[in-house]
């Protein structure tokens, strides 16, 4: 439904707001900003740019890090030593680079 929506909202919003939405602002699904650029609802020459929603970048890079580094606990780096621990990946590395 969302990607519905999505289409129905950029394609009437010339005739009842005489404007173009020239960004799309997601949630991360690509399904959504896929249909609105495949629907042109401005014709082939206005493109449509996908931003993204900066809370959802940030869960998704925090729960790709912990999930990285809890699968690969125990693989050994070059150096010998683990991707977590001290000097390493660490939780509060994590909740720091997901802040960036």
């Amino acid at each position: 439904m969302e990607s519905v929506g999505s289409v129905r909202i950029f394609s009437r919003s010339e005739e009842q707001r005489g404007l173009r939405y020239t960004e799309h602002l997601g949630d991360g699904d690509a399904a959504a900003f896929r249909k609105v650029a495949e629907s042109c609802p401005y014709g082939e020459d206005v493109q449509i740019v996908k931003l993204e929603c900066v809370g959802h970048v940030q869960k998704r890079c925090d729960t790709r890090l912990r999930r990285l580094k809890n699968e690969n606990k125990t693989v050994k780096l070059e150096d010998g030593k683990g991707l977590g621990g001290a000097g390493r990946l660490t939780d509060k590395k994590i909740d720091t680079l997901q802040n960036y």
